[in-house]
């Protein structure tokens, strides 16, 4: 490759470099809900500086500019590394990268202009680089697997490239294709690497993010807005996997099913505002009095749902009147007024005669309607109609 034909390469290479950090930041400052971390497009935009201070001090055998695009690399990387880890919210040591960074960046510099061992500098930065691959590996492995399937992947496939490229150029040095007696093609050969680096990257960092951002909304869809409890579909899922567990094992389960009384009242009385913070109290309520093991749910309006697992529904009942007694003795405040709060819980089970679990929150819904008939503010279990 000649002279021409590199520095055109070269300058493509740092055009990406740089192209890449811009829409980064762009991304970042437009306000997305992507949440790229300013750090990724800075560190790409100053590998961009790097690349071309490199290729300035090979081919024009400058040491002091080599030397500083050496130092801008290894901090251009670390903040890259620092942004993916970020990204998919896995806890770095920070400080500890940054020392070690500026560790490196002072030693190459030391051994380049201060003692003249150009190649021992250059060993070094190329080390620092496969410290940032293992370090990468780390990232990947401490990743939730379920959340970032691809990216983990790719993760995993960019830092074995930063382990490989280091390596690489040590290989082409030992085969006497060093940079001061072949610049352009030893210059060739790390653009190359580079450029598979960087692109690797960049394509990492937003299949990490968009991974994390369909995760975010996915949990999101799982939870009811206004209370913070699971949604619908979720005790759907999880009432039919303990329906089958119960149909394999007889582990018994009950539902607790019930809704605040004379709601409607309440908002009309005192306006949904009122009606909303209503909901958010059961919600507390059931979070504080219920257990571990359980599932609150939010099935509608001013209708809730728990799932017991591993609990009778004389059990159950246990737990339901706790939380029907802190409903009662938790008043609602309404500007100087004060809303008093009941409920009506109905509490099923399956017994030898179930067929699904349809059939039990039916039972649940007729015990809750036989509370109201009953004049409301109690707790009733399912009890069958004999013939």
């Amino acid at each position: 490759m000649g002279q021409v034909g590199l520095f055109v390469f070269a300058s493509l290479h740092s055009i990406l470099l740089a192209t890449i950090g811009l829409i980064f930041l762009v991304i970042r400052e437009r306000g997305t809900p992507w949440g790229l971390p300013r750090q990724l497009g800075i560190g790409f935009l100053v590998s961009a500086i790097a690349s071309v201070q490199i290729f300035l001090g090979l081919t024009q055998e400058t040491p002091l500019m080599a030397t500083s695009g050496r130092a801008l690399s290894l901090i251009g990387l670390a903040l890259t590394l620092d942004g993916l880890a970020d990204s998919c919210r896995v806890p770095l040591l920070r400080l500890w990268l940054a020392i070690g960074t500026g560790l490196m960046v002072v030693v190459q510099a030391v051994l380049s202009l201060g003692l003249g061992r150009e190649p021992a500098a250059f060993g070094l930065t190329n080390a620092g680089y496969a410290v940032y691959g293992v370090l990468l590996l780390w990232v990947a492995r401490a990743l939730p697997k379920a959340d970032h399937r691809i990216g983990g992947v790719l993760l995993v496939a960019t830092g074995i490239a930063l382990i490989a490229n280091p390596i690489i150029r040590v290989v082409a040095i030992a085969m006497g294709v060093v940079p001061i007696a072949a610049p352009t093609l030893f210059m060739a050969i790390v653009m190359v690497g580079t450029i598979i680096v960087a692109v690797l990257l960049a394509v990492t960092a937003l299949v990490l993010v968009a991974e994390r951002h369909a995760a975010h909304t996915a949990r999101e869809a799982d939870r009811d807005s206004l209370t913070g409890l699971v949604a619908r579909r979720v005790f759907d899922r999880q009432s039919q996997h303990e329906f089958s567990r119960w149909q394999r094992h007889r582990q018994p389960f009950a539902l607790i099913l019930f809704d605040i009384d004379h709601f409607k009242q309440v908002n009309d009385t005192h306006g949904h505002a009122v009606g909303d913070e209503a909901l958010k109290l059961v919600a507390t309520i059931g979070q504080t009095e219920l257990r571990p093991t359980d599932l609150f749910a939010r099935i509608g309006g001013d209708e809730f749902v728990v799932l017991c697992p591993d609990t009778t529904p004389e059990d159950a009942r246990v737990l339901a009147g706790r939380m029907l007694q802190r409903l009662r003795t938790t008043p609602l405040m309404s500007g100087a007024a004060t809303v008093s709060l009941t409920g009506s819980f109905g509490i099923g089970g399956p017994d030898s005669a179930t067929r699904s679990i349809t059939e039990v929150m039916k039972r649940a819904d007729d015990a809750a309607y036989t509370a109201k008939r009953g004049g409301r503010d109690q707790v009733v279990i399912f009890t069958a109609v004999p013939g």
